[in-house]
């Protein structure tokens, strides 16, 4: 092969020296007074670089490639909170049909982060799920008050801060609010 690209390149040397062509494959201009034809076979410029290799034009807009340490695990780790043993990974609730969805989760995370005036960080999420209530009330039901018997389709979202849970209640497409005197949703509801 490297024989075909010197033997190539000779013959293209040759020929700009004769005043054939350039190395560009392109004719000398005429000039005045010149004999030479109106029509001269060129060659095709020959490119030195074999195919597989890549050329500095090619190169011009590569990216660096920089290579980036991946960092070994620490066995000495520390606790999270200090004094403390970590806790458990939060479980990632199931969500389905009408229930609540990740801004309702957020938003009821962050309620509770601000009444018990701790990090969001410490909260878990034990439930998020779409129930049916057994009546208006959607599960907390305030004294004194009357509701509608009918049930009322909503979710339940339960979070636990350390061995102490917490569920906010709402009715489909309403806003969640913390139940302090919860009652379970419906038999059988998802």
């Amino acid at each position: 092969m490297r024989n075909v690209v010197a033997l190539v390149g000779v013959v293209a040397l040759l020929m700009s020296a004769c005043g054939g062509s350039d190395l560009t494959g392109n004719a000398p201009a005429a000039t005045v007074g010149s004999t030479a034809p109106e029509s001269i076979s060129t060659v095709p410029p020959v490119d030195p670089a074999p195919r597989d290799a890549a050329r500095p034009a090619d190169r011009v807009n590569e990216p660096a490639l920089t290579p980036v340490p991946v960092p070994a695990p620490d066995p000495a780790a520390k606790p999270i909170r200090p004094g403390l043993p970590n806790p458990p990974p939060t479980r990632q609730p199931a969500l389905s049909g009408d229930g609540p969805d990740l801004a309702d989760i957020t938003g009821v995370m962050r309620d509770l982060s601000t009444r018990l005036s701790i990090p969001v960080e410490e909260i878990d999420v034990l439930d998020a799920r779409a129930v049916t209530w057994r009546n208006g009330s959607v599960g907390c039901p305030a004294e004194g008050m009357a509701y509608t018997q009918a049930e009322v389709p909503g979710g339940l979202i339960v979070l636990a801060v350390g061995n102490t849970s917490y569920r906010y209640h709402a009715a489909a497409g309403a806003t969640y609010f913390l139940c302090e005197t919860p009652e379970a949703p419906a038999e059988g509801s998802a």
